[in-house]
């Protein structure tokens, strides 16, 4: 599980929460609780997902998968949705509709992409600092209008596209930095989001025994043959006891060393 994706993805959620149009109704991915939540009512919506990331292929020291800054497309789609009856098969089922734009709603959109904009800004809101703690850099942003593919009509949606730079997934043994403390913390202090936060928690505890050079591995990504040529892993296992060490001078006698001595 990436912790940065997951604790950007629920920033960009969270923050926008009650403060746009869409009030309560921005949504994490998925619109499954839409038709009860629309009850017939049209209504403006946001639903924020995390579609692709990228790292870059030269990390520097950091060759492996850990350590590299991550670039992801945030996907935020605005819309004004209605629940709609419609028949399947011989049974009525209700199924979320997205209107026809018109004057009105193309003003909806507009206001709700300002809102959730300025939310993801809200220095008072804890969420949006998170995310802003989160992403280094905001690059591209492109959008599109939602059509039917059938009919070609414009819906009343629009796709808005956001690449971000964000600080690097933790390598293991890392341990936890503020940014990533302070959105567990944010996680353990949600009803909704408490049992996701201790899991997080304890991913990133799960190697808190590890050894420099052991942190060092899961950033160099090398073998334990290659880290041992280096000079990096220990000449023997940590787990056993060295007893006696043979050290061989040059054009001086050999020296034994042992636990006696």
């Amino acid at each position: 599980m990436s912790v940065v994706r997951q604790l950007l993805q629920i920033a960009a959620v969270q923050a926008m929460r009650g403060r746009t149009l869409a009030s309560d109704a921005v949504f994490d991915s998925r619109i499954g609780p839409l038709p009860d939540i629309l009850k017939g009512n049209e209504r403006p919506i946001l639903v924020v997902s995390i579609e692709e990331s990228e790292q870059p292929e030269d990390g520097g020291n950091d060759a492996g998968f850990f350590g590299r800054n991550v670039k992801f497309t945030m996907l935020v789609q605005a819309a004004v949705a209605s629940a709609v009856r419609v028949e399947i098969e011989g049974e009525e089922t209700v199924t979320v509709g997205i209107g026809e734009t018109d004057a009105g709603y193309e003003a909806t959109l507009n206001v709700l992409e300002r809102q959730w904009r300025r939310a993801l800004t809200d220095t008072d809101n804890p969420w949006a600092e998170l995310f802003r703690h989160l992403v280094l850099n905001v690059g591209l942003i492109r959008d599109a209008r939602g059509v039917n593919p059938k009919s070609g009509h414009r819906h009343a949606s629009r796709f808005t596209e956001v690449s971000l730079l964000t600080v690097p997934e933790p390598a293991p043994g890392q341990g936890v930095s503020e940014t990533i403390g302070q959105g567990l913390a944010l996680l353990e202090a949600s009803a909704e989001y408490a049992e996701l936060g201790a899991l997080l928690r304890s991913l990133l505890d799960a190697d808190d025994d590890a050894t420099d050079w052991q942190r060092l591995r899961y950033q160099l990504f090398g073998s334990g043959k290659t880290l041992l040529a280096v000079g990096i892993a220990p000449l023997v296992s940590e787990e056993d006891a060295l007893s006696t060490a043979k050290i061989d001078g040059v054009g001086l006698p050999d020296v034994t060393v042992s636990d006696d001595d």
